[in-house]
């Protein structure tokens, strides 16, 4: 619970505006799309960071922030590959859980909070099977908006709970996560 209103005041506490417009004013741990990376890391602790999702001549790269986190167990940033300027394209900032109906009222606070922030944005939600692991599940809210730099800009939260024996085989966590991605990203995904 504490944990909670942690995370909801943190939140609260990095929106300067009340009805906000885009992602760019949105922060997870100080940060936001757009901005530069090098405000917060190393060139050298981005490199080294890099998680390896993808291969090495991939358009994009995930690095593991290796700040001081407040809210967040992991923070996970995708800039460009090449990108002198090591610009922000997501922030995905994870939190560990264990149950499925704790994470969804999490979640769902979580939720009103940025609706109460983004007046204008589209708002979807569902449960989808993760596309990669089987038996796996995804319970998603998501916010668009109409007046964004990239059409697929978004934000969203989702709970992520992972089949029990591939916790066990692979060693994977369930997890709430909020995620701020530019649409950038969501083009580079669709056409992989």
């Amino acid at each position: 619970m504490k944990r909670l209103l942690l995370i909801l005041i943190l939140i609260l506490s990095y929106q300067s505006l009340v009805n906000a417009q885009g992602i760019g004013e949105f922060k997870v741990e100080g940060m936001s799309v757009g901005e530069s990376l090098l405000k917060f890391m190393s060139k050298k602790d981005i490199k080294k960071n890099d998680l390896k999702y993808y291969s090495n001549n991939s358009k994009f790269f995930t690095t593991n922030y290796n700040g001081k986190l407040n809210t967040y167990d992991v923070v996970e940033i995708m800039i460009k590959r090449n990108d002198s300027n090591y610009i922000i394209h997501t922030i995905r900032g994870g939190i560990f859980v264990k149950d499925l109906n704790k994470c969804l009222v999490k979640r769902d606070k979580m939720i009103n909070d940025i609706r109460s922030l983004f007046k204008n944005a589209i708002f979807n939600s569902g449960k989808q099977e993760h596309y990669l692991y089987p038996n796996s599940f995804q319970y998603i809210s998501q916010f668009t908006f109409d007046n964004s730099k990239h059409q697929y800009d978004n934000i969203r939260s989702e709970c992520m709970i992972f089949d029990k024996k591939l916790i066990k085989k692979k060693n994977f966590a369930n997890s709430l996560s909020l995620i701020v991605q530019s649409g950038i990203i969501v083009d580079w995904i669709d056409s992989q």
